[in-house]
């Protein structure tokens, strides 16, 4: 049987939930977890980038889902230009 290697090269893109995700680097992380660099990109608005700690892709997906609905929640609750500023803090 062939050995088989399989990785995807940062930084990466992907859509989750309507929203751009770019994947920009793994980081350090002395604790054991894993710890990813994200941006965040929808309709219009773009985060900064922010770092997630996560122990299996399932757990980094979930808090993926929860990143993307606080910026919907900003975007609907305040408008889109007080939302990015709030986002660029």
């Amino acid at each position: 049987m062939a050995d088989t290697l399989s990785f995807a090269i940062l930084p990466y893109e992907k859509n989750i939930n309507g929203c751009i995700v770019i994947f920009l680097e793994n980081l350090q992380n002395p604790k054991g977890k894993k710890r990813m660099a994200v941006k965040l990109i929808w309709n219009g608005l773009h985060s900064r980038v922010f770092p997630i700690e996560y122990e299996d892709e399932k757990e980094l997906l979930f808090k993926l889902r929860v990143e993307i609905a606080k910026m919907k929640w900003l975007y609907w609750i305040y408008g889109k230009e007080l939302a990015q500023e709030i986002l660029n803090q």
